[in-house]
């Protein structure tokens, strides 16, 4: 994967990756860490210390929700509060708009 890549999904800028590999003591926050944990599919504690199986805790963090701004927050909120045929609709909507984007 590339620097630009895993700027690109954390949204980040690549030469903050860049630091974090240069080793000139700058490390990912614990936020950008799991971020870069589900985009490699390695563990935390493993990206962290190196300690334990690369793959040891990815499934458990597929499964924690990180909402990264105050937007993101309401929306899952409200998603979670709508009737089932209401988040088909929002989901169809959203899907569409992205659909769109170039």
């Amino acid at each position: 994967m590339r620097q630009s890549d895993l700027a690109k999904m954390l949204g980040i800028s690549r030469s903050a990756v860049a630091n974090w590999e240069s080793g000139d003591g700058s490390h990912p926050s614990l936020e950008n860490l799991s971020k870069i944990a589900i985009a490699t599919d390695c563990g935390v504690d493993w990206l962290a210390t190196g300690r334990g199986a690369p793959t040891d805790e990815i499934l458990a963090l597929r499964d924690i929700d990180i909402v990264h701004t105050p937007d993101e927050r309401t929306l899952l909120a409200l998603y979670r509060k709508s009737l089932p045929g209401a988040r088909r609709l929002i989901l169809q909507i959203l899907e569409r708009h992205v659909a769109l984007e170039p």
